[in-house]
C-alpha cells in the first residue's frame, strides 16, 4: 500500500521523531510511505478559531496534497478529526482522501489487523 504521512505543523515541528517512528513502523509492516514535501497545515486550528475563509485554501491544499495516496495515516486524532470532520462541512463535498485519512493506531487496529487476521485464517 502507498501511504502518504502527514506529519501535522504542530507534530513536526515539536516530535518530529513521531513521524520518522511512524515512517519506520510502516515501512517494517511492507508499505511505502512518502511524506510529501509540500504538506502544510491542516487547517485545524483556524477552523477552531472561527477562520474558515483562511482554512479553506489549507483544506484544499491538504487534498491535492494527498489526493494520489491509497492511505493518508497521521501521529495526531485531532488533526485527522478536523480532516474528517469538518472538511466536509468547510468544503461543502465529500472526498475520497477525507475517508482515507486515519490517525496511526486506527490505521494499524482498523486497516492492517482485519488483512493479517485474514492470511492467518488462510494459512492455518
Amino acid at each position: 500500500m502507498r501511504i502518504g504521512l502527514f506529519a501535522t505543523c504542530v507534530a513536526d515541528t515539536m516530535f518530529p521523531d513521531a513521524a520518522r517512528a511512524m515512517v519506520t513502523i510502516l515501512e517494517r509492516l511492507g508499505h511505502e510511505v512518502v511524506v510529501p514535501r509540500e504538506q502544510t497545515c491542516c487547517g485545524q486550528m483556524h477552523m477552531n478559531s472561527g477562520y474558515r475563509r483562511e482554512a479553506l485554501p489549507l483544506a484544499e491544499h491538504f487534498l491535492a496534497t494527498f489526493g494520489g495516496f491509497d492511505a493518508v495515516v497521521a501521529p495526531s486524532s485531532s488533526c485527522v478529526g478536523a480532516i474528517r470532520e469538518l472538511y466536509p462541512q468547510l468544503l461543502d463535498i465529500e472526498h475520497p482522501v477525507i475517508e482515507r485519512t486515519m490517525e496511526l493506531s486506527e490505521f494499524l487496529v482498523h486497516r492492517l489487523v482485519s488483512r493479517i487476521s485474514t492470511r492467518a485464517i488462510r494459512t492455518v
